[in-house]
């Protein structure tokens, strides 16, 4: 199947023109929506949005605002409720182009939170989402948590601030990302590790009953309280399905991992066994639980 790249912008509410690719073949039987990690670009899942393209899915992808082609400071999240805001504007584009396709959310990462949250607040009418080492938490002590709301700017040179560019900037400071001009290598500002602490609680205190499919791919050596509130949050969720990959030998960025060949074809199978239409009365459910979220 021959696969086409379009490159388009989405002007978001506040005026910025956020870079997008449209990956589509000629006969697609699904849409998914690919967010990014932390210091990324969409251009960096060329390879995996290609095979996902061959299997007759069509992609469409942002670089998050502060991240890759899209404008705003580099890395720097004043508001998480905007990378909200900017994922409705693409989810319309696809709801006005392609109807009648099941629609997939794929997240890696901070993309994971930001399509966690998403799903949680707006509850779209979609198949699934689907999340690649989620963040639910970030290496911060209870006194840098607390300085946060209040003088972050004192910690921005601090240890723990290290430790969190470490936690988030994994992959771009040593891995395949480490010589690509569009990667983000700077500093994390107090300001982004606020909102990202923010959104991370505001799912933990979630237990909302969900009207897709979720699966969780992580990994069996992720840091040990991220894993064990991703497990309880996983708990507290209701959904029409849940699944739960682990893997071994791997650190959380499942998606740029060397074995992630693997992981992509678990998500075409897991893709494959939802994209199908449901019947009348789970619409019906469906119905009744996006109401809810009004």
């Amino acid at each position: 199947m021959a696969c086409q790249t379009r490159v388009e912008s989405l002007e978001a509410v506040d005026g910025l023109d956020i870079y997008c690719e449209v990956h589509s073949g000629p006969a697609p039987k699904g849409v998914i929506l690919a967010v990014h990690d932390y210091g990324e670009h969409c251009g960096v899942y060329r390879g995996i949005f290609d095979r996902l393209c061959q299997e007759g899915y069509s992609i469409y992808a942002a670089d998050l605002r502060g991240h890759g082609k899209s404008p705003g400071e580099r890395g720097l999240i004043t508001r998480f409720d905007d990378y909200l805001e900017d994922l409705d504007l693409l989810m319309a584009r696809v709801k006005d182009r392609e109807p009648n396709q099941p629609v997939f959310i794929l997240g890696q990462g901070l993309g994971a939170l930001i399509g966690a949250c998403y799903a949680m607040s707006r509850k779209p009418r979609m198949r699934g989402l689907i999340l690649c080492g989620l963040v639910m938490d970030l290496p911060v002590g209870a006194m840098e948590r607390l300085l946060m709301k209040h003088a972050g700017f004192l910690l921005q040179n601090s240890k723990g601030m290290q430790d969190v560019k470490k936690a988030l900037l994994g992959p771009a400071l040593e891995g395949e990302l480490k010589e690509d001009s569009l990667a983000f290598r700077g500093p994390v500002r107090p300001t982004t590790v606020r909102e990202i602490l923010g959104a991370c609680a505001s799912i933990q205190k979630s237990s909302e009953q969900l009207p897709f499919a979720i699966l969780s791919i992580h990994t069996l050596e992720a840091v040990t309280n991220r894993a064990s509130a991703l497990e309880r949050w996983l708990d507290a969720i209701a959904s029409v399905d849940k699944s739960v990959l682990r893997y071994e030998g791997q650190d959380h960025h499942l998606l740029l991992h060397k074995e992630r060949d693997q992981v992509v074809g678990d998500i075409i199978e897991w893709c494959e066994q939802h994209r199908l239409d449901r019947p009348d009365d789970e619409e019906e459910e469906w119905d009744e639980l996006a109401n809810d979220a009004l």
